[in-house]
């Protein structure tokens, strides 16, 4: 209880500040200490091979919107609700997914829900829920088409590769880039 107590007080001091741009709120770990949530991470340490990464070379200039709110543009949304890894280890599908979706919905006009697991199970260079690359993600969809959650459910746990078993959807990524860090143009 003394930990619930001191996640709301956390949550009314940053809520009652005008200045911040976001709200917080509770889950299903306002009560748990620093020592119980880190012990749910699943993160480790990406093998030697995969930390040589270069900086793709700057093409032409992107230009950031700014102040577009996208959960909320137009009267239509670009962006999905939150979705939770639970104890996965796979953030890096679901950073990967939610960009692949916002964009698709930007150019197309159709907001989906991609489904994490189908990278989790199928993406071979990438370790499911040991962890894994949004590059990865972006290769893989480059060869497949991506799937919807309502076709591919989610299940917070490595599984076999079900891709051939499931509808697909027409969305493919053709590249990427990476983008410097604090880097907004």
């Amino acid at each position: 209880m003394s930990q619930f107590a001191r996640s709301h007080g956390h949550i009314i001091q940053h809520n009652a500040n005008a200045d911040n741009n976001f709200l917080l709120g509770h889950n299903q770990m306002s009560d748990w200490t620093t020592e119980e949530y880190t012990a749910i991470l699943t993160h480790s340490e990406m093998p030697e091979q995969h930390k040589n990464y270069v900086d793709l070379p700057e093409t032409e200039a992107i230009t950031a919107s700014t102040g577009i709110d996208w959960r909320n543009h137009d009267r239509k949304s670009y962006v999905n609700k939150i979705k939770d890894q639970g104890q996965c280890g796979s953030c890096w599908s679901f950073s990967a997914n939610a960009a692949l979706e916002s964009e698709w919905a930007i150019q197309n006009g159709t907001l989906y829900s991609l489904a994490e697991q189908e990278l989790v199970d199928c993406d071979n260079h990438s370790h499911g829920c040991n962890g894994g690359l949004q590059t990865y993600a972006y290769n893989y969809y480059k060869k497949h088409f991506a799937t919807l959650e309502s076709n591919y459910a989610y299940t917070a746990k490595d599984g076999r590769c079900m891709y051939d078993d499931v509808q697909h959807t027409e969305i493919k990524t053709t590249g990427y880039i990476n983008v410097k860090k604090d880097n907004s143009s």
